[in-house]
């Protein structure tokens, strides 16, 4: 005698239920997170603007934070970071030009104490 497997009865609304949120919480993640890149963003440029010298670094990021957030909410319509092709190109430069903003800093922040312990 052969055993059939035991399939469990299941409604025919339950995989749209499960896609549709699926897609709203994908939808709210990636709201949120643009968001905070624009946040970000706008902490840098404020700093920038603020100081109103040696600006260029804020002024570097906040533009990357800003274009990094954008594109959290073209990933909202295309579904994803890695398609279409041109998205994660976008990503990835960003995240290129946010690592050399970093990298720039640190140069300049241990620029600025080789000096000050030159003068003591």
């Amino acid at each position: 005698m052969r055993h059939r497997p035991i399939r469990l009865p299941m409604r025919k609304e339950e995989p749209v239920f499960y896609e549709t949120v699926a897609r709203h919480l994908f939808t709210g993640f990636n709201t949120l997170e643009g968001l905070f890149w624009l946040t970000l963003a706008a902490a840098f440029l404020l700093i920038a603007w603020r100081r109103r010298r040696d600006t260029g670094l804020a002024i570097s990021a906040g533009l990357l934070f800003a274009t990094f957030g954008l594109s959290d909410f073209v990933e909202i319509h295309t579904g994803g970071w890695y398609k279409p092709w041109w998205l994660l190109a976008w990503k990835a430069s960003n995240l290129i030009g946010l690592a050399m903003v970093y990298v720039a800093y640190r140069r300049q922040v241990s620029n600025s104490a080789t000096e000050t312990s030159r003068d003591d």
